[in-house]
């Protein structure tokens, strides 16, 4: 695709920055209610991870819930949609990356002409700092399966190096380490267990998730989590 960059860079600037119209604006208050009932129908992760954040942070700032709360989308309009985007989805907020560009300068050039034709008036937008709050949550399921996650406060992105190379030693599913050694290797009623780090402006979230037999997974978080993961790790950093 190298040959075609420059179309496919345009097209995904244009569906991004381009003002939404009132029918583009309305098919995305009609997409995001079917994204809430395609997440319930196939048991996503998302509703699990909005379930992380909301215990973490509370219900405001980044624990709001990532889809919204699925009874506020009555209450979405073309206006709310396309104000929020005059707001917030603007080329000075955003990152722009590739890989495997032959000339790096003609990217750059592209990337600037392309946003000075896109630049909308920015507008200043004031947050409050998210507070970790922490606590604990259940829900009861007659599943055999269960879903566990064990997460502490994480660090801004200023500081986040530790935890990126905490995660890394951590591994997951698919990238050797700690988990796959210590976790998956020797349980075999662990389905599957990763670690996640995420870094924001003023705090962040570092755990891990592990799911598998709910008649083991519980035990095995109250008794061995830590002799085989969180030992080793604190040794692995030093």
């Amino acid at each position: 695709m190298s040959h075609d960059v420059i179309d496919v860079f345009s097209m995904m600037a244009d569906c991004a920055f381009e003002p939404k119209n009132f029918v583009a604006s309305s098919v995305g208050v009609h997409k995001n209610e079917k994204s809430h009932q395609l997440d319930s129908h196939l048991g996503g992760n998302q509703a699990f991870n909005d379930t992380i954040y909301s215990t973490a942070f509370g219900q405001n700032g980044l624990g709001n819930k990532l889809y919204g709360n699925r009874s506020n989308v009555s209450n979405l309009t073309a206006y709310v949609v396309q104000n929020f985007q005059n707001t917030f989805v603007t080329p000075d907020r955003v990152v722009i990356a590739a890989t495997g560009v032959e000339n790096h300068q003609e990217f750059v050039d592209l990337v600037n002409e392309k946003m000075f034709f896109t630049q909308l008036p920015t507008r200043s937008v004031q947050r409050s700092s998210s507070t970790y709050l922490g606590g604990e949550v259940r829900n009861l399921t007659e599943s055999s399966s269960i879903h566990v996650a064990l997460a502490f406060q994480g660090a801004n992105h200023q500081n986040s190096l530790p935890l990126l190379i905490a995660q890394e030693v951590l591994g997951n599913n698919r990238r050797a380490g700690r988990i796959q050694r210590n976790i998956l290797a020797k349980n075999a009623f662990i389905d599957g267990a990763q670690a996640f780090n995420a870094s924001y402006e003023d705090t962040g979230l570092f755990g891990l998730k592990v799911s598998g037999s709910a008649s083991h997974v519980i035990l095995y978080f109250l008794f061995r989590l830590n002799k085989l993961l969180m030992l080793p790790l604190k040794n692995s950093i030093h």
